[in-house]
């Protein structure tokens, strides 16, 4: 653990992060593993990794079935990365919340977008 600690420490990298918050998450540190993944996306961001980091935190609310600690997440990583997985996310979280309005709105954009 000192070790990945220490490499996104030094560099604030999408894998170090990982690491780190996946010891917390196995070690059932939930307080820790979402303090780990909040303060990555503090950082600067490479490529869709604060969305994937987004989607990840929402599924795990999500599957504890917490849609409305995981709606923010999921809807942040939908519109600010445009991905279809994450405005996948983004509508399942609507449909878990029985927000059929909004879980349209992003099968619409996702069609729109990405033609399916």
């Amino acid at each position: 653990m000192r070790c990945w600690r220490r490499w996104a420490d030094l560099s604030p990298d999408y894998e170090a992060y990982q690491r780190v918050a996946g010891v917390y998450k196995s070690q059932g540190k939930e307080e820790l593993w979402l303090a780990t993944l909040k303060e990555f996306l503090t950082k600067p961001d490479n490529e869709l990794d604060h969305a994937r980091v987004r989607v990840e935190i929402a599924e795990h609310f999500m599957a504890k079935g917490d849609y409305k600690t995981a709606q923010p997440y999921a809807e942040q990583a939908a519109e600010e990365s445009g991905a279809e997985w994450a405005m996948r996310c983004a509508q399942r979280c609507a449909e878990g919340l029985g927000d059929d309005k909004r879980a349209a709105m992003w099968a619409r954009r996702i069609r729109e977008r990405y033609g399916r």
